[in-house]
This record gives C-alpha cells, sequence and structure tokens, in this order.
C-alpha cells in the first residue's frame, strides 16, 4: 500500500480547523511566520509543559485568528470605501483575539508583547528575541 501524503498548503485556510498549522507549508513564509507566532504565545503562556490541551488549542485559534486578521487588514487597506462590511468583521475578530488573550491569561505586560509580536514584520521581533 502506498502512503499517500496531503499536499501542504501556502495560504491559510478559509476557516479554522484544528490542526491547521499541521497542514502548512513550513517552508513559506507563511509558515514561518505562524510557527513563529505560535511558539511565542506558547512561551508567553509559560511553555508547552505548563499549559493543558485547551490552551494549547486556544493558542491555535489566536494564532489562525492573528494572521486572518491580517489578511482582512490588507483588503480593508486597498479599498478602505469600498469594503465597509470588513471592517465589521475585523472588529469582531479584534474582540476575539481580546478575549482569547485574557482567557490565557497573559498578564498586561504580556499582552501588549503578544499584540507586537503579532504585528510585527520582523521575524526575530514576532518569535519574541527582539525587543
Amino acid at each position: 500500500m502506498v502512503n499517500v501524503m496531503p499536499k501542504l498548503r501556502d495560504t491559510l485556510p478559509k476557516r479554522y480547523s484544528r490542526g491547521f498549522l499541521t497542514r502548512i507549508h513550513n517552508g513559506t513564509t507563511l509558515g514561518r511566520r505562524l510557527n513563529s507566532t505560535f511558539g511565542s504565545l506558547v512561551l508567553d503562556c509559560g511553555g508547552a509543559d505548563a499549559m493543558t490541551t485547551g490552551k494549547l488549542m486556544l493558542v491555535e485559534r489566536l494564532t489562525f485568528l492573528q494572521e486572518f486578521l491580517s489578511e482582512l487588514e490588507q483588503n480593508i487597506a486597498a479599498d478602505p470605501v469600498g469594503k465597509p462590511e470588513l471592517l465589521g468583521r475585523w472588529t469582531q475578530g479584534i474582540n476575539s483575539m481580546m478575549g482569547l488573550v485574557r482567557t490565557l491569561k497573559l498578564d498586561e505586560d504580556k499582552q501588549q508583547q503578544v499584540f507586537d509580536a503579532l504585528y510585527s514584520e520582523d521575524p526575530e521581533e514576532a518569535a519574541g528575541n527582539g525587543g
């Protein structure tokens, strides 16, 4: 029997599903950015060994949400007047992100670091190594 590996993605899926990070090609800019964000958030929560499965799932969801919001921001910036519905989705997403950060019990200093890292263009800063 031939073992067929599924094709890895180089784009964010349209919807979140558990384990989505394992289906993103790590050789792409997107894959590196997502893994860096996920790793930074896990470290900010005390490391994977200190986290429950539930918290790890929330961190994965937060990682997806950040990238999704970044894509929305790019679409809004390209045509801010023509896409008012995207602004509403973005606002809802930001509120969801804030809720996840609070649920993960990141203290205020960590919250600011998380948001700085999530929106950093510098991979070192996003990984928590620059700042």
